[in-house]
C-alpha cells in the first residue's frame, strides 16, 4: 500500500471578547452625530499631541542584497488623545468605545522616510479607529514595508545586517506633533521566522532634525 501524506490545513478564528455595558443604537447615533457635528478632520487636536507609535512585525518578506532592499509585514500601533472626541458614557447610555474611519476624524501624518515605495503617510481607510470615552483613539493599520538598508555580505553566509525603519511626520514642528516609540518598538509576539534569516535583536533610537527654523522628531 503507496503512503498517504495529509496536510492539515487549520484555520484558526481569533475573537476579542468583551464585558460591555448595553447601549442602544440610538445611543450611539447620537454620540457620532454630538462629536462629529463641528469636527474638522484638519486640525490637530490642541496643544502638542503626542503619537505613542510601535509595529507589530509578522514576518520577514525579503532581503535583497543586491538592491539593498528589507521588506518586512506587520501592522502599526498608534495612539493619541483627542479631547474633542471625549465624552461622558452615562449620557450615552453608557457607551464606552466607538469606532470611526479616517475620512471621519484627524490622523496623524506618520511616514517611513526610508521607504523605498513611497512616502506616503501610515493609512489604511478600512482598518477602523477605536475611540474611548477620555478621547483616546488606537489604530492599527497593515503595513508591507520595503525600506532602504546599506547591506554588508563581507562574512557571507554568516553575516549580520543592521536595518531600519525611519518614521517621522510631515508637516508638523516638533512642538506640535511628537513621535514616542514604545519600549518594545518592534513587537515581535506575532513574528514568524522565514528559516533563512533570525531576528538578533530589536531596539529604538529617537533623534530630531531641522529644517529651516523648525525642528522635527524622528
Amino acid at each position: 500500500m503507496e503512503g498517504k501524506q495529509t496536510i492539515w490545513f487549520v484555520i484558526i478564528s481569533a475573537l476579542v471578547l468583551a464585558v460591555q455595558a448595553e447601549f442602544t443604537v440610538e445611543a450611539e447615533t447620537q454620540l457620532r452625530t454630538d462629536k462629529l457635528a463641528n469636527y474638522s478632520v484638519d486640525v490637530r487636536p490642541s496643544g502638542q499631541t503626542i503619537i505613542q507609535l510601535s509595529f507589530f512585525l509578522t514576518a520577514i518578506s525579503g532581503v535583497d542584497i543586491r538592491n539593498q532592499i528589507f521588506s518586512v509585514a506587520g501592522w502599526w500601533s498608534m495612539r493619541w488623545t483627542d479631547s474633542r472626541l471625549s465624552w461622558t458614557p452615562s449620557d450615552y447610555n453608557n457607551i464606552p468605545v466607538i469606532q470611526l474611519f479616517e475620512d471621519k476624524i484627524w490622523t496623524p501624518s506618520v511616514v517611513v522616510d526610508n521607504s523605498v515605495k513611497d512616502l506616503s503617510a501610515i493609512d489604511e481607510d478600512t482598518i477602523p479607529l477605536r475611540v474611548d470615552s477620555t478621547g483616546s483613539v488606537d489604530w492599527n493599520p497593515p503595513g508591507l514595508i520595503s525600506v532602504s538598508c546599506n547591506m554588508d555580505i563581507t562574512h557571507f553566509p554568516f553575516d549580520t545586517q543592521v536595518c531600519a525603519l525611519q518614521v517621522t511626520s510631515f508637516g508638523y514642528t516638533i512642538q506640535e506633533l511628537d513621535i514616542y516609540v514604545y519600549e518594545d518598538g518592534i513587537n515581535l509576539g506575532y513574528f514568524s521566522e522565514d528559516g533563512e534569516w533570525t531576528i538578533v535583536s530589536t531596539w529604538k533610537q529617537r533623534a530630531t532634525y531641522q529644517e529651516g527654523n523648525y525642528d522635527y522628531a524622528r
